[in-house]
């Protein structure tokens, strides 16, 4: 299964109602979150588990080379290791998305990493957006957040989440959200997991999001 969460806020970033762009495909199905029915969303979870934020993330190696995307306007570029296949065209309303391949016959779960951009008001930090996004993440079925924290390496003001949810009823996704504002814009790059493999690929995904850089 391929599921690619792309998550943006609505309601001018005070509606505690998430955005989002889901994108999944399975052996028998394709499409998005809507298409899945209510089975995902019916069950409410209270227990966010909402925690401070912490110093900025310890420090990786930098990703090896790899392939190089230029946003088309050139606003932004990010780097996925070669062996990553950046999806072309993107699923809708993803700016780029890009996924590793499938293992063996019993890999059910392509990691991914995309980028969705959102107009916000100039105020805000990434921080700002990370809050606002929780209260939508808080109505996701399994929602827990586990860390989030500063993240400042690309010289811009941002913030990172870690969290699990349950975006399709059959698999727990592990998730890394970094926000970068700028100028009136929120760069978000989701990076994504499954809880029982996470652990596994945590640092690549960190790595891939640090490559972010703005133009």
């Amino acid at each position: 299964m391929l599921l690619i969460i792309g998550l943006c806020c609505l309601g001018g970033l005070c509606s505690s109602v998430l955005g989002g762009i889901f994108y999944f495909i399975g052996k028998d199905k394709k499409g998005t979150l809507a298409d899945l029915g209510n089975d995902t969303q019916s069950e409410m979870n209270g227990n966010s588990g909402v925690v401070d934020f912490t110093e900025p993330m310890p420090e990786l190696p930098p990703q090896p080379e790899g392939q190089r995307w230029v946003d088309p306007a050139g606003r932004y570029s990010i780097v996925f290791p070669n062996d990553w296949e950046i999806m072309d065209p993107p699923p809708a309303g993803l700016e780029v998305a890009a996924i590793t391949a499938l293992e063996s016959d019993t890999d059910d779960f392509a990691e991914n990493v995309n980028i969705v951009l959102e107009a916000i008001p100039d105020s805000y930090s990434g921080q700002d957006y990370i809050e606002a996004m929780e209260n939508g993440l808080e109505t996701v079925t399994n929602y827990q957040a586990h860390d989030r924290g500063t993240w400042a390496h690309t010289g811009e003001a941002g913030a990172w989440i870690e969290y699990t949810a349950n975006f399709d009823p059959t698999t727990t996704s592990h998730n890394y959200v970094f926000v970068v504002t700028d100028s009136g814009m929120a760069y978000i790059i989701t990076a994504s997991s499954t809880g029982g493999t996470f652990d596994r690929w945590k640092d690549q995904l960190r790595q891939i999001a640090e490559t972010f850089r703005l133009e």
